[in-house]
């Protein structure tokens, strides 16, 4: 296996000139949900939806983690920090990509292992593919 810093790859060529209709209402949607959890810039998520193959199943995607980060902030009776908030959508963002672990579950500061485990069920039969670690 090879290691490769993520500021060496290169973006390839987008899969789509322009997204298909009513996608990118789509996604000023889930980024207005998100807000602050995702500092990227609009236009710079729209273009980045450009080089997915399937740009609409990643934009699901990211309705469920925004729709779930919404719905489970919003469970706690006082504002939380932003620091809480943060690690909810490093939870569902994680768990939408791979079944988080025992590292991961135990590097969590402000959530719970049960309530990670919560978080992570909504994604496990939706994960596009899956990731082994390799043990050191």
């Amino acid at each position: 296996m090879q290691k490769i810093n993520i500021n060496d790859i290169q973006d390839g060529e987008p899969k789509h000139n322009v997204l298909p209709d009513g996608l990118v209402e789509r996604i000023k949607a889930f980024k207005a949900k998100l807000g602050e959890m995702d500092p990227t810039p609009l236009d710079k998520t729209i273009d980045n939806f450009r080089y997915d193959r399937n740009p609409e199943r990643e934009v699901a995607v990211w309705e469920e983690i925004a729709g779930r980060y919404v719905e489970y902030a919003g469970t706690y009776k006082e504002p939380i920090p932003f620091e809480h908030k943060r690690e909810i959508y490093k939870v569902l963002f994680s768990a939408s990509c791979f079944a988080v672990d025992e590292e991961f579950l135990q590097s969590l500061k402000y959530i719970t292992r049960d309530e990670a485990l919560y978080l992570n069920s909504f994604f496990q039969e939706k994960r596009p593919i899956t990731i082994t670690r390799v043990q050191k």
